[in-house]
């Protein structure tokens, strides 16, 4: 029969793997924790790096664009060395972790916005689209243009929806886009306008991209201020485009 002593080091021996086999399942909850918080961040982050491929951004954001991400780098390289040599639990030492995660979050949140801007340029850098609402006014009512009209809604609609996608996930968007404005344009030069032909030249310009000051006479003015919205007309340079 075994003696207390050796009862004692066997109750002590099966205590000692018992608490090892608590340490070693903690440890690994904690390492599935940590790989999914960063697993996340790094798919988002992953994610909008790649859109950047094929949108081109605006110049004037490049620069905080790529110090923004240039910050995540050495932190993953630290927080892996810090993992291999002290485990999981050495991530929390001077807040490693968090700052990692902060990083990451925030190149993501940098690029994206960079990337929500260059698709606005994009998207106004094919100039005025104007709604078939604003059409329907505009031209005369025959039987030609509400067919021509009917077309010009289903391209219209096809250039809205990806027009207004904030931020395209599909690197062929921008074909989409060029290829619905060029539709568009197309289109609206079969409709026959109720204006008179100064009214027209006007529009076909805006159409294309912009009308010069000329243009806008007082008769073309009278004709907008009657059927369409003149708060949707703006002034630009044409060095600003």
């Amino acid at each position: 029969m075994p003696s207390l002593l050796e009862r004692c080091k066997t109750v002590r021996a099966g205590l000692d793997r018992a608490n090892l086999a608590n340490e070693t399942r903690r440890e690994m909850a904690a390492l599935s924790s940590r790989a999914k918080e960063w697993g996340d961040r790094l798919s988002r982050h992953r994610q909008v790096r790649e859109r950047q491929r094929w949108l081109p951004l605006v110049p004037e954001v490049m620069d905080a664009v790529e110090s923004a991400n240039a910050m995540v780098m050495p932190l993953a390289k630290e927080a892996a060395a810090r993992l291999a040599a002290e485990g999981v639990h050495g991530l929390s030492k001077d807040d490693l972790w968090v700052r990692l995660l902060n990083s990451a979050e925030g190149a993501t949140k940098v690029t994206e916005e960079a990337l929500r801007e260059g698709w606005r340029e994009q998207v106004e850098s094919l100039g005025e689209v104007t709604g078939p609402a604003v059409l329907e006014r505009q031209v005369s009512p025959t039987a030609s243009n509400k067919e021509v009209l009917e077309e010009y809604k289903r391209a219209y609609d096809r250039y809205r929806n990806t027009a207004k996608a904030g931020l395209p996930s599909d690197p062929s968007a921008l074909s989409v886009l060029k290829d619905a404005v060029a539709t568009l344009r197309l289109v609206h030069a079969r409709l026959n306008f109720s204006g008179s032909n100064e009214v027209k030249q006007f529009l076909s310009a805006v159409d294309q991209g912009g009308a010069s000051l000329h243009l806008l006479t007082p008769a073309v003015l009278q004709w907008l201020q009657e059927n369409d919205d003149i708060s949707r007309f703006i002034v630009k340079t044409r060095s600003a485009r």
